[in-house]
């Protein structure tokens, strides 16, 4: 009797673990693309009637919320947003039903959500003057931020909304402060006859801070960019270089630098270069992880856009999205699609948008 029950239990159990092996799989997270095998899609921007609509800069808050912005030479049409199906002109001034008494050109866009963005340029005074333009959108309208300065405006980035950072020509710096953006100073010892001192890049990441400032001496006639990096609050040179007036910090800490020749990632002190190419554009950098890095340039001797892939490995150029008579200048990514902004070269001068999902 005490076999025939072992046995009896034996054949539950059997059965138990039979049924349930029979039970249909539940479904799992689905795994992310491989960047590698995204579909890609282009679109134009062009405003109507203008021969000039150049978009330098992007970013977004999702890939339902991306904007891009730079310059039109009709005074409208400096900025887009994409929806996630569509690209519209974000309508900034008064005269085209705007809330902006005047409109400037925009060389850099950041925001630290969707409803806490930052645009910052420069805009025509007179025939020879370009004066510093800041607008800020609050999530429901945009506005523009009084300057401590007239300097014409080239980057914004922030860590926080009680940290913003915006900098420019004639060396200009500040940082937002108790409502409003106060100077801040980038100390140097090298030569003060500079034709130009420009604050061209900050940039950083949760625990770090860092600035490029190029600078044009008048002996050299060629721009030497240095590297600092806030500490305390004080702005320490750490190194310099003629061919890499960008850098990008990954997710991961990992820093980068970009420019003319290619990419270079830093390890301790020492530069290393990990991508020759002729040019990466300024804002050429983006990645949504340290094996996911996303770089847009141009190569010669006949500009041709170029966009690479790094997935932790090795660097990936996607050759069959080569556009003659384009270049790359900046891109954005969250990880599941990526947006490269450029302009077609000679007239009318039209931003190309290349997505991929």
């Amino acid at each position: 009797m005490k076999a025939l029950h072992m046995l009896a239990v034996s054949a539950a159990m059997t059965f138990v673990l039979f049924s349930g092996g029979c039970k249909k799989d539940p479904v799992g997270p689905t795994l992310p693309k491989n960047p590698r095998e995204y579909t890609w899609t282009v679109d134009t921007l062009a405003y109507p009637g203008s021969f000039q609509t150049i978009m330098r800069a992007i970013w977004g808050s999702s890939s339902n919320d991306i904007y891009v912005a730079g310059h039109n030479n009709t005074a409208f049409g400096n900025m887009y947003h994409w929806n996630g199906h569509v690209w519209t002109n974000v309508r900034l001034v008064i005269t085209e039903g705007g809330p902006l008494s005047r409109i400037g050109s925009f060389a850099a866009i950041f925001g630290i959500s969707g409803q806490d963005i930052y645009a910052a340029g420069y805009i025509p005074t007179n025939r020879y003057s370009l004066d510093g333009f800041l607008i800020h959108f609050n999530g429901t309208t945009w506005r523009e931020i009084s300057l401590p300065s007239e300097s014409s405006l080239e980057t914004v980035w922030g860590r926080s909304p009680d940290t913003v950072w915006i900098g420019g020509w004639d060396g200009f710096l500040a940082y937002y402060t108790a409502s409003r953006f106060v100077r801040d100073t980038v100390p140097y010892a090298f030569d003060t006859t500079g034709r130009d001192i420009v604050v061209r890049q900050i940039e950083g990441d949760a625990r770090r801070t860092f600035l490029v400032l190029g600078v044009s001496p008048r002996v050299l006639h060629r721009e030497f960019y240095y590297l600092y990096e806030r500490v305390g609050s004080q702005w320490i040179v750490r190194d310099g270089t003629y061919e890499y007036p960008s850098i990008f910090i990954a997710p991961g800490g990992t820093m980068y630098r970009s420019g003319y020749g290619g990419i270079q990632r830093k390890a301790e002190t020492t530069w290393t270069t990990v991508l020759s190419v002729p040019y990466v554009g300024r804002r050429g950098m983006a990645a949504s992880s340290e094996s996911n890095i996303f770089a847009a340039g141009m190569g010669d001797p006949v500009p041709t856009s170029r966009l690479y892939h790094y997935n932790g490995t090795d660097w990936f150029e996607y050759t069959h999205l080569r556009m003659e008579g384009v270049e790359f200048s900046a891109v954005w990514t969250d990880g599941k699609e990526v947006f490269a902004i450029g302009q077609t070269i000679g007239s009318p001068m039209k931003t190309i948008v290349l997505h991929g999902r």
